[in-house]
């Protein structure tokens, strides 16, 4: 699946189900089609589950590492070059 792809899925379920944040939409399709990435953002300053104002910088730190591994250590890194 390609990142445009993902935003796609994740939009249409945030509009399906209304009782989804947005962010936590975008964060359960990531954790379905990239679970190892999407673990290696849980609890960062750029998981947005709980707080949609995250959005922005969790989808710039996602298409960075989409189709990566990366660990937690090179995602809060990565936050800090781009904060």
């Amino acid at each position: 699946m390609t990142f445009e792809r993902y935003m796609c899925r994740a939009e249409k379920v945030y509009n399906q189900t209304p009782s989804f944040r947005i962010g936590q939409a975008y964060s359960n399709v990531l954790n379905e089609v990239q679970p190892k990435l999407a673990a290696s953002i849980v609890y960062t300053n750029c998981d947005p589950f709980y707080q949609n104002d995250k959005l922005s910088t969790f989808l710039v730190v996602v298409s960075h590492f989409w189709g990566q591994t990366p660990t937690r250590q090179e995602v809060e890194n990565y936050l800090k070059e781009i904060c």
